[in-house]
């Protein structure tokens, strides 16, 4: 818990604005996501992605076994908690890009509930995935398929959230958003 608290004043402190000459004004949300597209498809974050995506999947980079993230509910809560720890606007932006997630460059005002229920769903799970190993009519499969469900959904989780942080720390080092929020 104390390093949790440590690592939200710190990402708070690393994403928040202390010098107004370095805010834009009048930035345009399109040209936040479209900068931000860039940046995610440059050859500096290709080179990171695919070297976290190998990682993963060749088990060098691995969440404990015992830490599931689809049945175990603190793990999820703990992960959501911890990213919940970015201010809600890059946040939003993270995991527009990470997931590829864009509503027609709509910004609507993004809540907390809101930013929680797309990382339960979309980042600490892969609808498609539990889908298919649950063919629609149950929440979690059984035997194998239940342990094959939960290495896929780990792999995944593990290689979202680190792109994520990746992302948003190349974003904030190349000051995509406007203001800081």
């Amino acid at each position: 818990q104390h390093y949790s608290n440590i690592f939200k004043i710190w990402l708070n402190d690393l994403f928040s604005c202390h010098d107004s000459r370095n805010v834009r004004d009048n930035f345009d949300p399109n040209e936040e996501w479209d900068t931000a597209i860039l940046l995610f498809n440059s050859p500096e974050m290709k080179a990171a992605r695919y070297t976290i995506e190998t990682s993963v999947k060749s088990g060098r980079l691995a969440m404990k076994s015992d830490r599931n993230v689809i049945s175990n509910v603190d793990v999820q809560e703990k992960l959501t908690h911890l990213i919940l720890s970015y201010s809600s606007r890059w946040l939003q932006l993270g995991l527009e890009i990470v997931l590829l997630f864009h509503d027609d460059h709509k910004h609507m005002k993004i809540t907390k509930k809101s930013l929680k229920n797309l990382i339960s769903q979309r980042l600490l799970s892969e609808p498609s995935t539990v889908l298919k190993y649950t063919g629609g009519r149950c929440k979690t499969p059984s035997g194998n398929f239940e342990k094959e469900l939960g290495e896929r959904v780990q792999c995944h989780a593990l290689t979202k959230i680190l792109l994520l942080v990746v992302f948003l720390d190349a974003a904030k080092e190349k000051r995509i958003l406007g203001k800081d929020q």
